[in-house]
């Protein structure tokens, strides 16, 4: 996964899902595979989140391409695959 990939996702992570406990938002980012309905449940923040990438990667995305890729490591090798094809 590419440097420009992952401060994409933690950036919109950041943006969308703001935690009332930020420190367990950081304890979960550190696990090497979270899933992103760890950090919610509400299909609103998933499509915020997408959006959010979509506007920094210039890339789109739907909130199935999300569901299909429900973790981190997942979700960023879809990314950089779909990018790639780009």
């Amino acid at each position: 996964m590419t440097d420009h990939i992952k401060a994409a996702l933690f950036s919109a992570i950041d943006e969308v899902f703001q935690p009332q406990n930020s420190r367990t938002q950081a304890e979960l980012i550190q696990q090497p595979d979270f899933s992103f309905r760890d950090l919610s449940d509400s299909s609103i923040k998933f499509v915020e989140f997408c959006m959010h990438v979509e506007e920094s990667l210039d890339v789109e995305i739907e909130f199935s391409d999300l569901m299909d890729n429900p973790t981190f490591s997942g979700f960023s090798k879809w990314l950089h695959a779909k990018i790639g094809q780009g």
